[in-house]
This record gives structure tokens, C-alpha cells and sequence, in this order.
């Protein structure tokens, strides 16, 4: 069954074709990968409400093929949907917020989580013009609806065995309109959706929701509450307190980024900002280069490139390469205050003159009051994964105070394997490195046992991995 829906931006539609996703195609999510549909868990209400879920970028290119699972209320078998009529669903792109306020009234400060921050992307979709949608699976599931504002002293509506219907939806973007994610930039996925129904209560047979996944990856997802105006966690909604038997300590939603590769001069594969010594340090790596003269880097007081102002003089780039290189840019800036807050840009620029700008990063001017000393930052945690591995692993940390941190790869035998590039680290926050199993030469090295020592400010770290062939 196919329906149609219309996306409301200029764009040509020849020569898209609209592409079904089947388990072990071909993705652009890291993390934990696609986040597959429960197919006896529930469906979160989406009409009339919002949701979002994060996920953590594959591969850098375009986000022109969007994939979510969706159910609706009451419905025991798939037949045709066209019996409910969706009026609106908008599809949106934010950027991480990593540590966000809990929402929940009593609850210990110290349990944070992770929400949308900066809108960044949207499509608003019409019914009966451009999506596809095909049967998923049978199976007898629940329903849930967190919307609690609507009848304030009900607790949220939790429906065992309410349908066994469940529909993958598939949206293909133009690639030239798509989003361009940045490989390990964590993002979220938005939907808001309203159907037409009169009227519009909890549990409404018109109503559709989106699946919940047996894949989780960093934290819940999360409802807009309209009432407080914030985002809160889906399953620990302060009214949902004695309902949290039929959950497990997290809620994901389904949907899987997936798509064309773009086929960029520069294949960026961080970028990243921090306050850091009291200058703005800007830092980004790249895969590969081709014909990549140099970069500049623009900076402006809003998220808006097109006002923004050039800074820098040319910072020469590495031709063509496939190696990976690393980039540091301080902004020598002599009018920061404390409290201000920049936005900054980079811009590549070839050989033949043509330029590609990259995603913003935001630094913040904090007045060195919370950060006395980046000399000594310690580590909360430190850690590579998978572990054992073959092929790549990540190393992650998390540090007290920011720093520029540098991990060294060492054999059993002492020998110094590779240096991999320096990653700027945030005040408690995940920060990564990535090692692909080969030396500096890029050859690849045999298995066996490895040590990596990291390396922040005057404090040294190390580890243990096992490489498996």
C-alpha cells in the first residue's frame, strides 16, 4: 500500500525514487546502529504531540533518506490507512543538548539526560503527496500516551493489547535539501504529527503512534510538554510513577538514517569547539582531502552563516590525501565577556575556487571562575569499545575540566604503534577517539594485546584492548 505526501520546500522530485529499508541494508547511524521496531513493545502517541529521539552520525553525507515505524490506536489488522486521514507531520533535525534539566520535581539534579537543543533542519509534510509506507509486522502491542496535560489529575494512558498493526514509513529528501551530518556529531530526529479526528483525546481510535525499539542508544527519548515547555524523558513522566512495570529503564523510538554518500573535497570527520586556556579554540579532523587548498573560519554572534564575519587569514589544507589530518584554530579575540555566546563556521576551499561550509559549533564565554586549573582534569571514565574488536574501536572518556587530549597506541612490547589526532574534550562530556587497527604508515597491525595511553593537559591515562583477526 502506497500513500503520498507532499513536502513543503522547493524541490524537483525526477529522479528520486522513494526506498523501502530492510534489516542489513546499508545505514548511516553509529552508536548502536539502525534502532529496529519492538514488535510486541508499544507505540508512543504522536498525534498532537512531539517526540525526538538522538541518534549518533555514521557516516558523513546527506540525511535524504529518513525511515520511522509507526502504529495507530485500535486497529487489529493493517489493512487500508487511508481510513485515517493525517493532516500534518512534521519531520525535523536538532542538535545535542548532552546534559539537560531532568523536568521531574524532586529528583536528584545529578540525574541528567540529554535533549534537542538547536533546530537545524525541517520538512512539513502534507498528506496524500510524496511518503511511502508498507506492512511491518503483526503482533499484538501496547499503546501509550504521555500527554497528561489534557486531563491533569488522569495519569498517562497505558493500553495493553490495544493493536497488532505496525507500518514502516519511508521519506526521501533531495539531496541538494537534505541535511549534511558530520560523522560522530550526535543528532535528533523530531516528529510531530496531528490527524484529523474531533476531537482529540487520550486514547482516540484516530490516532497514530510511533514505535517504540528494541535497539537503545545513549539516552531515553524524550515528549515535548507543552504545559512546562520543556522536554521530558518518555518513560519517567512524573504522574507514570506506578506504571513503569510494563517498561524497561529506557525508552527508544524507531528509525534508521540512511541514504546516498555525498561526494564532498573534504570528508570532515569531527568539528568541535571549547573555551579552553581562555581563548576559543576551534578543532576539526578530516578523512581525506581532495584538491583542499586551506580553510577559513567565520564567527557570529546568532546561528546565521549568512551574517556572519570572517576571522582568519587562509589555514592551508593538505592538497589530496586519504589520510587523516587535524586542524586547531584559536580565536585570539579581544572583546569576549563572560556570558557571551559565538557561533563559529569553516570553509573549505579547492583548487578550482568552489567552497563547501560545514555545520556551526557553539562555544560559550565562561568567566574561568568554574575552571581554576585545566591543567590536571580528571578522568571519570575511560574506556574502549568494542573490546575485544576487529577491524575499529572507540575510545571514549570523560573529563573533569576541558583539555586537549591525545591517545597513543603502544604493542605489548613498549613499541609506540600510532599517534591518533588530538580531540578537545569538554567539561563532562563523552569525548572519543578512533583507532582503525593500523600503524602510522597505515598498515594494518596483528592481532593481539594493545595498550592506549591518554594524554590530558599534564595527566596520563592508559588501558587494555584485544585486536582479534
Amino acid at each position: 500500500m502506497k500513500k503520498v505526501i507532499c513536502l513543503l520546500i522547493l524541490m524537483s522530485f525526477a529522479g528520486f525514487a522513494m526506498a523501502d529499508w530492510d534489516v542489513g541494508d546499508l545505514h548511516k547511524m553509529g552508536g548502536n546502529g539502525p534502532q529496529l521496531p519492538d514488535p510486541t513493545g508499544y507505540d508512543v502517541c504522536l498525534t498532537n504531540n512531539t517526540l525526538a529521539d538522538d541518534w549518533k552520525c555514521g557516516e558523513t553525507g546527506p540525511v535524504d533518506q529518513i525511515h520511522f515505524w509507526i502504529s495507530w490506536r485500535g486497529l487489529m489488522d493493517t489493512g487500508s490507512l487511508d481510513q485515517f486521514n493525517i493532516a500534518t507531520m512534521n519531520i525535523e533535525i536538532y542538535s545535542d543538548d548532552p546534559v539537560g534539566d531532568t523536568g521531574i520535581p524532586g529528583e536528584d539534579p545529578s540525574n541528567e539526560w540529554s535533549k534537542p537543543l538547536e533546530h537545524l533542519w525541517e520538512s512539513n509534510i502534507i498528506a496524500e503527496v510524496t511518503w511511502t509506507e508498507r506492512p511491518w509486522v503483526v503482533e499484538m502491542q501496547g499503546w501509550y500516551d504521555p500527554d497528561y496535560q489534557l486531563e491533569p489529575l488522569v495519569p498517562p494512558l497505558v493500553i495493553e493489547n490495544d493493536h497488532n498493526n505496525c507500518e514502516q514509513v519511508n521519506v526521501t529528501i533531495p539531496t541538494d535539501d537534505a541535511w549534511i551530518q558530520v560523522i560522530g556529531t550526535t543528532y535528533w530526529l523530531m516528529l510531530t504529527s496531528v490527524t484529523v479526528s474531533t476531537p482529540q483525546m487520550h486514547g482516540d481510535p484516530d490516532s497514530v503512534g510511533w514505535k517504540t525499539s528494541t535497539n537503545h542508544w545513549n539516552d531515553d527519548a524524550v515528549f515535548l510538554d507543552f504545559v512546562e515547555d520543556d522536554w521530558t524523558r518518555l518513560n519517567h513522566h512524573p504522574l507514570f510513577a506506578d506504571f513503569h512495570s510494563p517498561y524497561n529503564d529506557y525508552m527508544d523510538l524507531a528509525f534508521v538514517i540512511s541514504g546516498s554518500s555525498a561526494t564532498l573535497p573534504v570528508e570532515l570527520s569531527a568539528f568541535t569547539g571549547v573555551y579552553l586556556n581562555n581563548v576559543p579554540t576551534l578543532y576539526w579532523v578530516t578523512q581525506s582531502e581532495i584538491d583542499n587548498i586551506g580553510w577559513y573560519v567565520y564567527r557570529n554572534t546568532e546561528n546565521d552563516f549568512t551574517t556572519a564575519d570572517k576571522i582568519s587569514n587562509l589555514v592551508n589544507g593538505y592538497g589530496s590525501t586519504s589520510e587523516p589530518h587535524s586542524y586547531i584554530y584559536e580565536d585570539e579575540m579581544l572583546d569576549a565577556m563572560p556570558g557571551d555566546t559565538y557561533w563559529y563556521w569553516i570553509e573549505s576551499v579547492d583548487l578550482g575556487g568552489e567552497v563547501h561550509h560545514f555545520n556551526s559549533v557553539k562555544i560559550e564565554i565562561s568567566d574561568g571562575s568554574e575552571h581554576p586549573s585545566i591543567t590536571k582534569p580528571v578522568i571519570y571514565a575511560l574506556q574502549n569499545s568494542p573490546n575485544p574488536f576487529r577491524g575499529s574501536t572507540e575510545i571514549r572518556f570523560i573529563l573533569s575540566e576541558p583539555a586537549l587530549a591525545e591517545v597513543t597506541i603502544y604493542n605489548i612490547l613498549g613499541e609506540k604503534v600510532r599517534t591518533l589526532p588530538p580531540v578537545v574534550a569538554s567539561e563532562d562530556t563523552e569525548a572519543s577517539a578512533y583507532w582503525n587497527g593500523r600503524d602510522e604508515s597505515g598498515e594494518e597491525v596483528a592481532s593481539g594485546i594493545y595498550f592506549y595511553i591518554l594524554k590530558a593537559g599534564k595527566s596520563t591515562y592508559s588501558g587494555k584492548m584485544i585486536l582479534l583477526k
